[in-house]
């Protein structure tokens, strides 16, 4: 593996060089290193295809990838502006729509919020204000409608399909909500807390943390309540595909066990990943509903091989077109990398919980909760202590 060293420094310097130019060559060194003893030799750089060079991409981002404020700040509110002068109340999810907006699920606000590439900040559903010694404050509640009629109680995971639709976890109201494009709100299933699967007008959830599509269309909610992830088809049917009983078990079906599964992601291929909170670890579910652990030892944090690596409640989870996981790993204040050769490594942030806008080790967050990557590699994290939503790239 060392002898692909020398073919790399000339595309590595070139993306040095793009990243941040200036003194970076023993961040060089490093990167040429850790990208022989994890990647597979690659080419000469004049031949070097788009998806190495996309994973070499991500080994940059690794060292220089700088977290700044997308919008938001330590203080919470409820503010539609721009930037940092915009205001949020502990954010949970964070997805990416089709037109370039990044919405967010602003749980303790009980509403939708989108920020467009301007970094404007407007809301999308969910507005319900009233004063309180002079504060506004927002109310949470249960119905459908279009924009601000819309009503919800703690939604905290959200997604998108192509069509620019959204898909919300409604926490505390037990469902799952639909938005479109113009800003319609309608409930998908759900609306009391239980467990039943079956049509969309009788399943019932339990405190669903996450929703993701995959290609097909099909939707998948991690229902924490119920312990279990659930699978919505296109044709209105509700199944669970893993999971029915608190514990740890890897498995098929409802023979593996999670304590309240959080966030979810899935990939090109239909394998959906599970950031398993109360476990302290990341696990993957393949379309046959066989249940594995991929990542995660225990409580703590450190790096290296999957199965020494250690995660603090990590919260959300979100895979690129390369088969890189990126983890919120909310006990830890940090985010996390699964590499697709195995390797558990440090992204962004630390132990230390503070809101600063840095270069990896540096940065620092509070108790991130919803991570996203976008089809550039860039990662939108819900820094929900610091009630902002972070950029990293």
């Amino acid at each position: 593996m060392v002898s692909a060293v020398p073919t790399l420094i000339p595309t590595l310097s070139l993306e040095l060089f793009m990243l941040s130019p200036g003194p970076n060559l023993p961040k060089l060194a490093v990167l040429a290193l850790m990208t022989a003893l994890i990647l597979p030799p690659l080419p000469a750089a004049a031949n070097i295809a788009p998806e190495q060079l996309a994973a070499v991409r991500t080994l940059s981002r690794a060292l220089l990838g700088k977290v700044s404020t997308l919008a938001g700040g330590v203080l919470k509110g409820y503010i539609d502006h721009h930037g940092n002068t915009a205001a949020f109340n502990s954010p949970k999810g964070v997805a990416m729509r089709s037109d370039g907006m990044v919405v967010v699920a602003d749980s303790s606000n009980h509403a939708i919020r989108g920020i467009n590439p301007q970094q404007e900040v407007q809301t999308i559903a969910g507005i319900d204000h009233h004063m309180h010694d002079g504060i506004k404050e927002v109310a949470p509640g249960f119905a459908d409608g279009r924009m601000g009629a819309a009503r919800f109680n703690r939604p905290t995971g959200i997604t998108a399909d192509r069509f620019g639709n959204l898909y919300v976890a409604d926490s505390a109201n037990h469902a799952i909500r639909k938005i479109t494009l113009d800003g319609v709100t309608s409930t998908l299933a759900g609306g009391h807390a239980g467990d039943r699967d079956g049509k969309l007008d009788q399943a019932e959830f339990n405190d669903p943390k996450s929703v993701t599509l995959d290609s097909q269309g099909n939707l998948y909610v991690a229902d924490a309540g119920n312990h279990c992830v659930r699978k919505i088809t296109p044709d209105g049917m509700d199944s669970t595909l893993t999971g029915s009983t608190l514990g740890f078990e890897d498995g098929v079906g409802e023979a593996a066990k999670f304590p309240r599964p959080e966030g979810i992601d899935v990939d090109g291929a239909g394998i959906v990943y599970v950031a398993d909170t109360g476990n302290n670890r990341i696990r993957k579910i393949l379309p046959n509903g066989r249940v594995t652990t991929i990542a995660g030892s225990g409580w703590g944090m450190i790096n290296g091989p999957v199965a020494r690596a250690q995660f603090a409640t990590p919260s959300d989870v979100s895979i690129d077109r390369n088969n890189t996981l990126y983890v919120a790993d909310s006990g830890n204040n940090a985010i996390r990398i699964i590499s697709a050769a195995g390797i558990v490594s440090t992204l962004a942030g630390t132990h230390a919980a503070d809101d600063q806008n840095a270069k990896g080790g540096t940065a620092r967050f509070a108790n991130p909760t919803g991570i996203n990557v976008d089809t550039d590699g860039r990662l939108y994290v819900a820094d929900t202590g610091n009630n902002s939503i972070r950029r990293i790239e």
